[in-house]
């Protein structure tokens, strides 16, 4: 059932492409947003089980220009969190206060989209979108977010837009 006293709102179009819940119930939600319940909160927030903002998860991104249009998130066993997105930066990780997780690479450009992520239970992440080095991409990170050399699947024609793991 549907809770009428549960509602939030965003805004700057208003798009949301995620919402992950965090094992204390708490759910991130990202997209494209510069508003959430009417505070100023640029595309990733933490909502409390009530739905009112959770303040003090601040991503270290926050006041970036232009801001990041988020498609992705991940939740690692640790409480980091794996951001896929387009402008400013194509993949970060946080720390679970929404800080930057600076021991965290990333193989792509800021001009590649990140569209979707899954972590594996090895902790290894996989990661779809497209930009450079290739137009689309489909590959597998390490837990530091160096590529996987063992990993080399066929990579695609064209977007990655949906990453899927196999039970």
């Amino acid at each position: 059932a549907i809770d009428p006293q549960w509602i939030v709102k965003v805004t700057r179009g208003g798009t949301v492409h995620e919402v992950v819940r965090q094992p204390d119930g708490k759910l991130l939600i990202a997209g494209e947003f510069r508003y959430v319940n009417g505070v100023e909160f640029h595309s990733l927030a933490r909502l409390n089980s009530d739905g009112s903002l959770d303040s003090s998860f601040v991503p270290y991104f926050h006041a970036q220009t232009p801001l990041p249009i988020i498609y992705a998130l991940a939740l690692q066993a640790d409480g980091k969190i794996v951001v896929g997105s387009w402008h400013g930066f194509a993949l970060t990780r946080l720390n679970p206060d929404g800080s930057q997780d600076t021991s965290f690479g990333t193989p792509f450009p800021s001009s590649s989209q990140v569209y979707d992520l899954a972590v594996q239970a090895d902790g290894k992440i996989l990661v779809g979108g497209n930009g450079m080095p290739t137009l689309a991409f489909y590959q597998r990170l390490n837990t530091d977010g160096t590529r996987d050399p063992g990993y080399n699947p066929p990579q695609p024609n064209w977007d990655v837009r949906r990453v899927l793991q196999q039970p």
